[in-house]
Order: C-alpha cells, then sequence, then structure tokens
C-alpha cells in the first residue's frame, strides 16, 4: 500500500524512515482533531445563534399583548359597540312598557360590567405595564394612538359613571344582571337625572367618534401599511 501524498511535516516522514502505517494513523488523528475541532466551533455558533434567537423573542414577546389583555380588550370593544346602538333605540325607536324597561335594564348592566371591566384593566396596566409600540410607528402616528387610547379610558369611565349617577337620581338602582347592586350614588332627582342623561348621552357620541377614529387607524395599519399594528391585539396566535 502507498502512502498519501502528505502536505506539510506528514510528508517528511518519506524520509524518515517511519513505517508508512504509522505515518497513516497520524494523518487520521489528525484528521479526527479537526473535525472534533469544527464540531466544538458548529455548536458555539449554535449556542450564539439560539441566544440571538431567544433575545429577539423576548423583544418581540414584550412588543405582544397578552391573552388576558386581549380578552378584556375585545370583551368591552363588543360591549361598546352594542350599546351604542342599543341605547340610541331604546330611547326613540321603543314604547313604553315591559320591551322597555328589559332593554334599560341591560343596557345598565353591560354599562356597570364595562365599568368594571375597565377598572380591571387599569388595575393591570399600572402594575405590569404595556407593551413596547410598534416600531414601524411614526411619532405622529404613536402620539395620535396613545391619544385614542387615553381618551377611550377616559371616557369609558367617566360615561358609565354618569349612567350610574342618572339611574340612581331617577330613582332605580343599578343592578348586574341581577346579582348585586351598585351602590347609590345620590338621592332621587328627577330633575338632575335628566341632565346626566344627556352629558351621558354627549359622552356616548364621543365614544363612538373617537372608537371610529381608532378602528380607521387600526385598519390602515392593517391593510395599507401591512405592519403589525392589529395583529398585536388580534385574538388566537400571539404575534
Amino acid at each position: 500500500m502507498r502512502a498519501p501524498n502528505l502536505p506539510g511535516k506528514f510528508n517528511s516522514l518519506r524520509t524518515t524512515g517511519l513505517p508508512e502505517q504509522y505515518g497513516l494513523t497520524l494523518v487520521a488523528e489528525g484528521a479526527a482533531a479537526i473535525t472534533k475541532s469544527e464540531r466544538r466551533c458548529e455548536k458555539g455558533i449554535e449556542r450564539k445563534v439560539k441566544a440571538m434567537i431567544e433575545k429577539a423573542a423576548a423583544s418581540m414577546e414584550w412588543r405582544r399583548y397578552s391573552p388576558t389583555a386581549k380578552a378584556m380588550h375585545w370583551t368591552v370593544a363588543a360591549i361598546v359597540i352594542a350599546l351604542l346602538p342599543e341605547g340610541a333605540a331604546m330611547k326613540r325607536l321603543v314604547e313604553e312598557g315591559p320591551t322597555k324597561e328589559n332593554l334599560y335594564t341591560l343596557h345598565e348592566a353591560f354599562g356597570a360590567l364595562v365599568l368594571l371591566i375597565m377598572l380591571a384593566r387599569l388595575t393591570r396596566r399600572l402594575a405590569f405595564g404595556v407593551p413596547a409600540p410598534e416600531p414601524t410607528l411614526s411619532p405622529l402616528e404613536r402620539n395620535a394612538s396613545l391619544a385614542a387610547q387615553y381618551a377611550l379610558y377616559v371616557l369609558l369611565f367617566v360615561v358609565p359613571v354618569l349612567g350610574w349617577a342618572g339611574t340612581n337620581a331617577y330613582g332605580d338602582p343599578v343592578s348586574v344582571f341581577g346579582l348585586f347592586d351598585f351602590p347609590t350614588l345620590m338621592r332621587k332627582d328627577q330633575a338632575l337625572s335628566d341632565r346626566i342623561f344627556v352629558w351621558h348621552l354627549a359622552g356616548g357620541l364621543l365614544i363612538a367618534f373617537v372608537v371610529t377614529l381608532h378602528v380607521s387607524g387600526a385598519l390602515y395599519h392593517h391593510f395599507v401599511k401591512r405592519d403589525g399594528v392589529l395583529a398585536r391585539m388580534l385574538p388566537g396566535k400571539r404575534r
């Protein structure tokens, strides 16, 4: 068996008088050492890449909304979108009678539920913070988004409280689906109740206006800009 054409120092085996088989053994050991070194290098690269991926995932995770935050957001959104037309309909289109009374009772109960959920949302927001803004937003878009969020937070506290106060001033309690009643805020005063409900109506119209802007902006980002603004709050798979 002829020895291969050995490079470098291994080629000197031809002139040292050492057996060719011994030279082949050295070559094999050298190749094995190189292979081990390459494997260690590959594992090191894999570890670095894995660490980078985990770091990027953690960064993206902070920009996502949790399932709890999403559930509260969409629950409030569904209730508010239902209450806005229901409130107008029961006031102007439904005649006095049991149907109108039932609609008022449901309106009060769902309005009270919105207030309770908003209290939970605010508590959670203060305790855990909120995700970082979508990095693709311009400063103007970021400020507009924050303004809409803050306006909705304020209105979704103020308007239900006005409804609560107006109902008490009318002489009725606010019952949460018959499970319990809210505390009474004020004694019966029909004239005051009428004025409070005017403010309640104005607040509802403001909510409708801000919600329209909010939804329009979310759809613009989703279908026109195609960024991750809306996807961060969509139910289901967390983006």
